[in-house]
């Protein structure tokens, strides 16, 4: 839910370092796959006008081309997000400095770890497995998540907004077909209270 996601990133900024935070909120707000998030550059973000683009994916077995042809796509982000995206990146810049590296951002990999090298797909996984252990010592109650679960939060929140399914599944990088697929209990849901509203809206007509 809304509420539980902004828990989550709240522990995410408390209790992660600043590649961490940076990326789980990337994934919750933008709906893109883990690889697709290792795999961004720095030359993929538009700061101007508050888009990333999605044209790869990276993981333990190298860079590639995305799962499909949905895959390949430009979507925009929050704007709060891109304010953290561009605190990101001055950090990193002076992290490479500091190792007497000098930022390239046609071919730098935007996520890296503290010794500015790209980080690898089990390090997301570890900090989730931390922030579930953290909510199970502070005695609160949240289901584990993997951060494919962020992507599925994300069209379930969009889906319960009314936002339209071809534009769901245009940020997911998926078809209309799948979303709908996916998530038929969210839309069955949607469509009864599509039909409750428009009853509302006619009986309290001015006429």
């Amino acid at each position: 839910s809304p509420n539980e996601l902004k828990l989550f990133l709240e522990y995410a900024k408390k209790y992660g370092n600043i590649t961490e935070y940076t990326l789980v909120l990337l994934l919750a707000y933008s709906g893109i796959r883990k690889g697709e998030a290792m795999g961004l550059k720095w030359s993929d973000i538009n700061f101007n006008k508050n888009e990333i683009t999605i044209n790869k994916t990276r993981d333990s077995l190298g860079v590639r081309s995305p799962k499909t042809q949905n895959s390949y796509r430009t979507i925009n982000i929050d704007p709060d997000v891109i304010r953290q995206l561009e605190r990101y990146e001055k950090w990193c810049i002076e992290t490479k400095l500091s190792y007497g590296i000098k930022h390239n951002p046609k071919k730098d990999f935007v996520f890296m770890n503290d010794s500015a090298n790209p980080i690898h797909s089990y390090y997301v996984n570890i900090f989730f497995y931390k922030l579930y252990n953290l909510f199970q010592e502070h005695g609160i109650k949240m289901k584990r998540i993997t951060p494919h679960g962020l992507r599925h939060t994300h069209a379930t929140i969009l889906i319960d907004m009314l936002v339209p399914p071809g534009d769901i599944a245009y940020r997911l990088g998926n078809t209309i077909e799948m979303i709908y697929k996916v998530y038929a209990h969210k839309f069955k849901k949607q469509n009864s209270e599509a039909a409750i509203l428009f009853g509302k809206a006619v009986k309290h007509a001015i006429g």
